[in-house]
């Protein structure tokens, strides 16, 4: 990478790391309502909407984190999916297109960093089977209590709360990822049409 692509990259990724921490401020504050709400202990739906609220821009925020310390994609990778957590690199069985960037983010800093991080939560929300992991015999014990159900039909809407809280998490951090990207194009690249 030369000075000028490297100062592009990083500038961007401070830039995205401003934003998801200044979202994180407001999930915040959201949060304190929501729980001071509750009269009750919380739901497993409610429980799972507070988790997710933070835990995806978490994640997005060590991924930027990590890119600026320019780890590996392999490495990034490994804090969203289960796919690339194998304790040897060589030994991870990813998707051969998520190592590889378009033509225009090999010679532009800002895009490349912007790929990167959208290519991060894209690997989050489609290996959300990979990587999840199954309630334990304690948490199962605490949710029955609150939901008397059978065990597996707990750990099925478990599951399927976290996907649903975190596919709208994600949802919400993309779209800020594309706003930020989208509001400011890069000096001579060609206009650019906002992305779905």
């Amino acid at each position: 990478m030369d000075r000028k692509f490297r100062e592009e990259r990083n500038n961007a990724l401070e830039e995205i790391q401003k934003a998801l921490t200044e979202k994180m401020r407001e999930k915040a504050l959201w949060s304190q309502e929501f729980v001071k709400g509750k009269e009750s202990p919380m739901s497993l739906p409610d429980y799972m909407q507070l988790q997710e609220t933070f835990r995806a821009p978490a994640f997005a925020i060590y991924a930027v984190t990590d890119l600026k310390d320019d780890k590996s994609l392999k490495e990034v990778f490994s804090r969203v999916s289960g796919r690339y957590q194998a304790k040897d690199p060589r030994q991870v069985l990813g998707v051969a297109s998520d190592l590889v960037r378009s033509p225009e983010a090999k010679t532009d800093g800002r895009l490349s960093a912007f790929e990167d991080v959208l290519k991060v939560l894209e690997v989050a929300e489609r290996d959300f089977d990979a990587t999840y992991k199954p309630l334990t015999r304690e948490s199962l014990d605490y949710w029955r209590k609150k939901h008397p159900i059978d065990d597996q039909n707990l750990e099925i809407a478990y599951r399927e709360n976290q996907r649903h809280f975190m596919t709208e998490s994600l949802k919400e951090i993309r779209q800020l990822v594309l706003d930020l990207r989208d509001a400011k194009p890069s000096p001579g690249a060609a206009p650019k049409t906002p992305r779905p």
